[in-house]
C-alpha cells in the first residue's frame, strides 16, 4: 500500500468519512500523527450534524477486558440515544451499566457461550445503528480478541449512517487483520486505506512556519529538524517547541546541529519510547540496546551476536522492535533506530559497563567482516569502548574522507581525534584539519579551534605558518570575514620563510583583489612578491596554486594579459590538490568574465570548474560554480527558471556570506525586472550586508538597481547616495573595471539632481579607469554614460544610444541592450514620433525576457506621447486568490505601513494601492487591516494556494 502526504490522507479520510456505510483504516508507524489526524474529524465535515465517538485499545492481548474500545466510545452516548430502541439493546447493559437508564430490559439470555456472545454482538450492533456515528477505533495493534470478533461481525452487517475509523500501527501482526476486515465488508460498504507517512522535508518546513509564527524558515533548518525527529510530527512540533523563537530557524547550517542536538527529548517522546521498550521481551530489549549501541543500521543475526541473543529469538524479537516503533526495516533488509530520539533515551537505560562491551563487540564484529571495516565506525565504537587506540582510527578515516573529497566529514572527525592528542600529534592533526577545512562549508567550531591552537603558542613555527595561512584563506573565502582574513595571511609570511611555497601560496592569495579589499595596486605588488619566489618552489601543486591565482588576479582586473596566463594553466591536474586549485580558479575565473562582459569564456571556464568539481565534495568549490552559472543566466537573459534556482542557492548556501550574497542579488535584480519593487530592495539590501569578498559585482549591482528605484519614484538625491557610495569604493580601490553596474545610475542620479559638473567628472574618471582594460560592459556602461549625460544636459542623445545599444549587445547583455533601445526611442521622441518604432521594439524584447518593469515604463512613455499601446493579451485572472502585487501591498498594510508609504515603498500611486488593498478585502472576506494581518497570517488564498 502506497503512503499518503497529510494532504492526500486528510482529503480521502474526510471524503470516505462523511459517507455512510463507510470503512476507513489508517496505519502508519508509532508517533506518525494517526490519532491526531483522525481527532480532525470531530470538527470536520463529515461530523457536521453527527454523532462523534472515539475509543482507544489497551494493550490487552490476553483479553481482560473485553470490548475495551467499544465500551470507552460507547459509554457516554446515553444522552444521545433515541427514546424507542430495539429489545435487543438490552443485551449491552451488563457491559455498558452507564447506559441502563436508557437502554429496554434486559432479554433472557440464551443457552451457550457462543449464543450468548452473538445476542450482546446484535445489541451493540443495534445501538451503534441507532446512533448512526463516526465511530472512531483506535490503536487496533492493542485490541483484546473479542474487540477483533466483534469488528467482524458489525464491518460484515456495517448500518447505514454509520462510518466507521479504525487506526493501528502497521506490521506483521496487525496487517492481515486489518486486510480480512476489509475483505469481510458488505457490499455497498464504501471503503478506504489510508497508509501515514512520516512528515517528509518541504513538510516539516510547513510545520516550522506555523510553530515558529515565521515564512522565513531555511530548507537546511528544514532538513535538520527533519533527521532529528524522523519525521514525526509530534516529536518534530515539539523539538520546535523547544528550540525557541524565529531565529532559529535561520540559524546557519553549523549552527543548526548543535542547536538541535543540545535541545532534550520531548517527555511526551521520552514516556512513548520507554512505554514500548518496556513492553518489549528480554531479547527484543537487547536488540534495541545493541542497535542504539551501533553507529550504522545492521541485520538482525549481527545485532543478535553483539547483543548475545540466540538466533532463533533474534528475527521474532527484530519484528517486535520495529512494530513497537523503536526499530526501523530498510529495504535491504537492515534494521537501525526508529528515529535520533530513540538512541539517547534508551541508551540511559543501559548501564555503562554494558555500553561498553556492545561497543566492544561491535568493533570487534566490524574487524572481523570479510568487507574492509568502515574507519569512521571502527573509531566511534573503539572510543565508546573506551580502547585507547581510537584516535588513530579516526584519523586514518579522516585522510580517507578527505581522498574521497568530503573535507567536512574529515574535519570532523579530526576534531573528535584531537582533544586526547599532545605534541607532535597535536601537531600533526591540527594541520590537517586547517587544510580540510579549506574545502568544506564554514564552521564556527573549526575556526575557534585555530584560533585557540595559534593563541596557546603551543605549535612550532613552521607549523605555525602554514595554519595562520588556512585560517586566512578560510575566513575570508567561506567565512565572509574577507578583512580579517588578509590580515592573517600577511601575518603568516614571517612564518613562512622556511617554505617557499606555502610563502608564494600566502602571497598569490593576497593578490587577488576585491571590492572590499585594499587597492589594487597594492594587490599587483604581492603577485609581483609572489612570481619572484616561483622559480624556487619545489611542488608542482603550489606552482599551480600561484599560477593559478595571477590569472585570476589580471583576469579580476581586467588586463589582457589574463588570457595567456589561463592558457598556460595545465590541461588536466596532477593530483587532488592541483584539482582543488584549478577548480576553485575555473570558478573564480567565471566570476570574473561574467562581470567583465565575456560571456562565451565564462561559459568556457564554467565547464572547466564543472568538470573538475565531478568526482569531488566541496560545498564552497562547488557553490562558487553555481553562483557564477546563475549570474551568466541573468546577464544573458535566460530567466526562465531563475528565481526557484536563485531561492535554491540562497537556501542552500546560506552559510557562505559571498555566495548568499549572490543570490540575494539574483533575487533582487529578477525581482524588480519582474516589478517586484518592495522584494527588491530587500534583497537588495540584503546583498548589500551580506556580500563580504565581493569580486566585482555584487555591491555595485546592487547600489545601481537601489539607485534605479530611487530615480523611477523621483528622488535623485536617494539615488545618488546609493550609487555614490559604491563609486567611491571602485574609486578607492582603483578598480573602474567595476564600475560597469553603477556609474549609469550614478551619471543619471548626478544629472537629474542638476549637478552636471559633477557627472561629466565621473564620466571621464570612469573612461580614464578603463583605459587598457579588456572590459566590454564597462565600455558599454561608458557609452550609456555618455548618452544619460548627453540627454540630461538637452543634447541630441539617440545615436549614442544606439552605440550603447550596440554595446550592450556586443557583451551579450540583452536586458541592457533592450534599456538602450527603449533608451534610443525616448530621446527620438522628444523630436519625432517615429521613435515609437524603437519603444515598441524593446517593448517586445522586455516581454520576451519577462522585464515586466521595464515593459511598464515603455507603455507609459508611448502613452505620454499620445500613442497607444499595443494590446498586452488577457491578465492572468487570479479569481478569489490574492495576484502577486495584491499580496505584496497587503502584507505591508498588514506590517501597518500606510497607503503613502506603500505606494513610495513600491513605487506605486496612491490610487492604486488603494484598489490593491480594497481588492485583498474583498477576497479574505476581512474588513480591517487588524483582520487581514490575522488572514495572511494563516496563509488565506495566496497565489501558492494555501
Amino acid at each position: 500500500m502506497a503512503t499518503r502526504s497529510r494532504a492526500s490522507a486528510w482529503q480521502a479520510l474526510e471524503a470516505t468519512a462523511a459517507t455512510s456505510p463507510s470503512l476507513t483504516v489508517v496505519t502508519g508507524p508509532a508517533q506518525v500523527g494517526k490519532s491526531t489526524l483522525v481527532a480532525a474529524l470531530a470538527g470536520s465535515r463529515a461530523a457536521a450534524g453527527r454523532t462523534h465517538l472515539t475509543g482507544r485499545c489497551c494493550g490487552d492481548a490476553e483479553g481482560r477486558f473485553p470490548l475495551a474500545p467499544l465500551v470507552e466510545a460507547l459509554a457516554g452516548a446515553g444522552s444521545l440515544l433515541p427514546e424507542a430502541l430495539p429489545p435487543i439493546a438490552g443485551t449491552v447493559r451488563a457491559v455498558l451499566p452507564e447506559l441502563a437508564a436508557h437502554l429496554p430490559p434486559a432479554p433472557a439470555l440464551p443457552d451457550g457461550p457462543g449464543a450468548e456472545r452473538h445476542q450482546l454482538y446484535r445489541g451493540l450492533h443495534a445501538l451503534i445503528a441507532a446512533l448512526r456515528p463516526v465511530l472512531v477505533l483506535e490503536d487496533l495493534h492493542d485490541a483484546d480478541p473479542a474487540t477483533w470478533q466483534f469488528l467482524r461481525y458489525l464491518v460484515t452487517r456495517l448500518p447505514s449512517g454509520v462510518s466507521l475509523v479504525l487506526t493501528a500501527r502497521a506490521s506483521a501482526a496487525t496487517g492481515p487483520a486489518l486486510a480480512d476486515l476489509m475483505a469481510l465488508a458488505a457490499d455497498g460498504t464504501t471503503i478506504e486505506e489510508i497508509g501515514l507517512r512520516p512528515l517528509d522535508v518541504p513538510d516539516v518546513r510547513h510545520l516550522a512556519r506555523r510553530e515558529l509564527g515565521t515564512g522565513d524558515v531555511t530548507e537546511a533548518f528544514a532538513h535538520a529538524v527533519h533527521r532529528h525527529t524522523g519525521g514525526l510530527p509530534g516529536l518534530a512540533g515539539a523539538l520546535l517547541a523547544a528550540a525557541g523563537p524565529a531565529p532559529a530557524a535561520q540559524a546557519e547550517p553549523t549552527a543548526i546541529e548543535p542547536l538541535l542536538a543540545g535541545l532534550p527529548v520531548p517527555t511526551a517522546t521520552r514516556r512513548a519510547i520507554l512505554s514500548e521498550f518496556a513492553r518489549l521481551g528480554t531479547a527484543g530489549r537487547e536488540l534495541v540496546s545493541a542497535a542504539c549501541a551501533l553507529s550504522t543500521a545492521a541485520g538482525s543475526d549481527t545485532l543478535a551476536r553483539i547483543a548475545d541473543v540466540e538466533h532463533p529469538l533474534a528475527a521474532r524479537a527484530a519484528q517486535e522492535a520495529v512494530d513497537a516503533g523503536l526499530l526501523t526495516a530498510l529495504e535491504d533488509g537492515r534494521l537501525t533506530a526508529a528515529h535520533p530520539a530513540v538512541r539517547p533515551v534508551l541508551r540511559e537505560l543501559v548501564p555503562a559497563g554494558r555500553l561498553r562491551l556492545l561497543h566492544h563487540r561491535a568493533a570487534r564484529h566490524l574487524a572481523a567482516g570479510p568487507d574492509r571495516a568502515p574507519l569512521a565506525a571502527l573509531a566511534h565504537h573503539r572510543r565508546h569502548a573506551a580502547d585507547p587506540t581510537w584516535p588513530r582510527y579516526a584519523e586514518a578515516a579522516a585522510d580517507a574522507a578527505l581522498r574521497e573529497g568530503r573535507g567536512e566529514d574529515c574535519v570532523a572527525l579530526l576534531r573528535e581525534a584531537l582533544d586526547p592528542s599532545r605534541g607532535a600529534d597535536r601537531t600533526r592533526l591540527t594541520l590537517k584539519i586547517s587544510r580540510a577545512a579549506l574545502t568544506g562549508r564554514p564552521d564556527p567550531r573549526t575556526v575557534a579551534l585555530l584560533r585557540r591552537s595559534l593563541a596557546d603558542d603551543e605549535l612550532p613555527v613552521p607549523a605555525r605558518g602554514e595554519v595562520r595561512l588556512n585560517l586566512g584563506l578560510l575566513l575570508r573565502n567561506q567565512n565572509g570575514a574577507g578583512a580579517d582574513g588578509l590580515d592573517e595571511i600577511a601575518r603568516a609570511i614571517p612564518d613562512l620563510s622556511h617554505a617557499p611555497d606555502l610563502a608564494a601560496r600566502a602571497m598569490s592569495a593576497l593578490a587577488v583583489p576585491s571590492i572590499n579589499g585594499w587597492p589594487i595596486p597594492r594587490h599587483l605588488l604581492w603577485l609581483a612578491r609572489a612570481e619572484h619566489l616561483t622559480a624556487d618552489l619545489a611542488d608542482t601543486a603550489m606552482t599551480v596554486a600561484v599560477h593559478a591565482n595571477r590569472a585570476t588576479t589580471l583576469m579580476f582586473t581586467a588586463d589582457p594579459g589574463a588570457w595567456a596566463a589561463v592558457d598556460a594553466l595545465p590541461a588536466r591536474p596532477a593530483g587532488p590538490a592541483e584539482r582543488q586549485h584549478l577548480a576553485r580558479t575555473y570558478g573564480n575565473l567565471a566570476h570574473a568574465t561574467v562581470a567583465l562582459g565575456h560571456p562565451k569564456a565564462a561559459s568556457r571556464f564554467l565547464d572547466c570548474a564543472e568538470g573538475l568539481l565531478r568526482d569531488t565534495d566541496s560545498p564552497y568549490y562547488t557553490g562558487l560554480a553555481l553562483t557564477a552559472e546563475l549570474l551568466l543566466a541573468w546577464t544573458g537573459g535566460h530567466w526562465t527558471d531563475l528565481e526557484e534556482r536563485a531561492a535554491a542557492a540562497a537556501a542552500q548556501y546560506a552559510d557562505i556570506p559571498d555566495l548568499a550574497a549572490e543570490a540575494a542579488l539574483l533575487l533582487g535584480l529578477h525581482a524588480l525586472a519582474s516589478g517586484h519593487v518592495g522584494t527588491a530592495r530587500r534583497h537588495l539590501k540584503e546583498a548589500q550586508t551580506r556580500t563580504s569578498l565581493d569580486t566585482g559585482i555584487v555591491t555595485t549591482a546592487a547600489a545601481g538597481a537601489l539607485s534605479r528605484i530611487d530615480l523611477a519614484s523621483g528622488r535623485p538625491d536617494r539615488a545618488a547616495l546609493h550609487a555614490l557610495s559604491a563609486i567611491d569604493r571602485v574609486r578607492h580601490l582603483q578598480g573602474w573595471m567595476w564600475a560597469a553596474e553603477v556609474a549609469p545610475s550614478a551619471v543619471e542620479a548626478l544629472t537629474a539632481t542638476g549637478d552636471h559638473s559633477a557627472a561629466a567628472d565621473l564620466i571621464a574618471e570612469f573612461e580614464r579607469g578603463l583605459r587598457g582594460r579588456d572590459a566590454p560592459a564597462g565600455h558599454a556602461a561608458l557609452a550609456a554614460c555618455h548618452a544619460l549625460h548627453a540627454e540630461g544636459t538637452g543634447r541630441p542623445a539617440a545615436q549614442l544610444w544606439a552605440h550603447t545599444r550596440r554595446a550592450w549587445a556586443g557583451a551579450d547583455r540583452p536586458y541592457e541592450a533592450a534599456r538602450a533601445r527603449l533608451a534610443t526611442g525616448r530621446s527620438r521622441l522628444a523630436t519625432d514620433q517615429a521613435g515609437a518604432s524603437d519603444v515598441l521594439a524593446a517593448i517586445d524584447e522586455f516581454t520576451a525576457l519577462g522585464a515586466l518593469w521595464d515593459h511598464a515604463q515603455a507603455r507609459r512613455l508611448l502613452k505620454d506621447h499620445g500613442i497607444t499601446p499595443p494590446s498586452r493579451g488577457g491578465r492572468k485572472s487570479y479569481g478569489t486568490s490574492l495576484s502577486p502585487r495584491e499580496q505584496e501591498v497587503a502584507e505591508l498594510a498588514a506590517q501597518g505601513m500606510g497607503n503613502i508609504e506603500i505606494a513610495d515603498h513600491l513605487v506605486l500611486s496612491r490610487r492604486t494601492v488603494e484598489h490593491h488593498i480594497a481588492n485583498a478585502l474583498r477576497k479574505l472576506a476581512v474588513t480591517s487591516r487588524t483582520e487581514l494581518a490575522a488572514a495572511l497570517a494563516t496563509g488565506a488564498r495566496t497565489p501558492n494556494g494555501h
